[in-house]
Order: structure tokens, then C-alpha cells, then sequence
């Protein structure tokens, strides 16, 4: 079980990461923002960069004091539910502005920076998607095992 929580730690640790890389960048000349699909991509990157974050927290907080923050079993419900929600809420997020971002790729403006940094912001959404995926198997395989 502790290596299982271990994994389960780093991908969400590797979630943090990737969300608050991908959330994160300076505009030019193209506002991300005056676009619908670049809301909705940034709003599911911070509830997922603000859920890995307090998972972090409660995992951190469990190995200094070997106490749950809430009850095991109600614990094991919500991780399951919370990790396969976010996982497709970001695969979703990451599909819609990657084609906001292809169209501006084809476009006269491809050689903005800004259309680079949306298509590196993208990439690692994708990456994030991975982390909170096999967070997810970890987090089924914790709900089939002990329940």
C-alpha cells in the first residue's frame, strides 16, 4: 500500500507540475483569453493544479503525522471520483484549445511567439492529462483493493 501511495503521490506531484507550467505564460500581441476555448482550458488546469496541490498537502500532512485528514473509506470514494473527473475534464480542456491552436498555426500569424507558447501550453496540458490518468488507475486500483 505505501508503494502504491508513493505513485500515487508522484503523479499527482507530476499533475502540479505540468498544470502550473501549462497555466503560465506571458501574452504578445494575441490574447489567449479573448478566446472561449483558452477559458475553459485555464479554468480546468487551475481546479486541477489547485486539486493536486491540496492532495499533496493531505499526502504530506499523513506521512509527518500518520493520521488521514478524512475518513479512509469516504477518502478512497472521493479520490476515485475526483481523479476521473479531472482526467477527462483536462483531456477535453486540452482537445479544445489544441484546436484553437492548430487553426492559429495554419494562419498568417504562425510565426507568433504567443502561437508557440499556446502550443507548448497545450503539449504539457497533454502531459498532465497522462499524470492525472494513471492517477486515476492507481486510485481505482485502491477502490477495487480495499473496498
Amino acid at each position: 500500500e505505501k508503494k502504491v501511495r508513493r505513485g500515487s503521490s508522484t503523479n499527482k506531484w507530476y499533475g502540479f507540475y505540468s498544470d502550473s507550467s501549462s497555466s503560465s505564460s506571458q501574452h504578445s500581441q494575441t490574447h489567449r483569453y479573448d478566446y472561449e476555448e483558452f477559458k475553459y482550458f485555464l479554468s480546468v488546469n487551475i481546479i486541477g493544479f489547485v486539486y493536486s496541490g491540496l492532495q499533496i498537502c493531505d499526502i504530506v500532512k499523513y506521512m509527518i503525522t500518520k493520521r488521514h485528514t478524512m475518513d479512509p473509506k469516504l477518502r478512497v470514494y472521493f479520490n476515485f471520483a475526483m481523479d476521473q473527473v479531472l482526467a477527462y475534464l483536462l483531456m477535453s480542456a486540452s482537445s479544445s484549445a489544441a484546436t484553437t491552436t492548430y487553426y492559429w498555426t495554419n494562419s498568417a500569424s504562425a510565426a507568433d511567439k504567443y502561437v508557440e507558447m499556446a502550443k507548448a501550453s497545450v503539449a504539457l496540458s497533454f502531459v498532465a492529462f497522462v499524470a492525472f490518468a494513471s492517477s486515476s488507475v492507481v486510485s481505482a486500483f485502491i477502490f477495487c483493493r480495499f473496498n
